[in-house]
């Protein structure tokens, strides 16, 4: 989770923001792992302020938390 104020109208390549208090943020390649410097990736945050999954559905959960599982 990070925080940034966001305007369309000043959309520009720039940070996401800071990460929360106990939490990690890391761009990562297609197989997971940390992606090089000005490469294409995904953001992926690990930390006790993300979700602990979604409500009975663990499937689901399983899906978008599979790089916890990984560690």
């Amino acid at each position: 989770m990070t925080y940034h104020d966001y305007d369309p109208a000043r959309a520009a390549i720039n940070s996401a923001g800071q990460s929360f208090v106990r939490s990690e943020a890391k761009v990562v390649d297609l197989d997971g792992e940390e992606a090089a410097m000005g490469t294409l990736g995904e953001i992926i945050m690990s930390g006790s302020p993300i979700m602990k999954g979604y409500w009975n559905n663990p499937e689901a959960t399983a899906e978008v938390l599979w790089i916890a599982r990984r560690r």
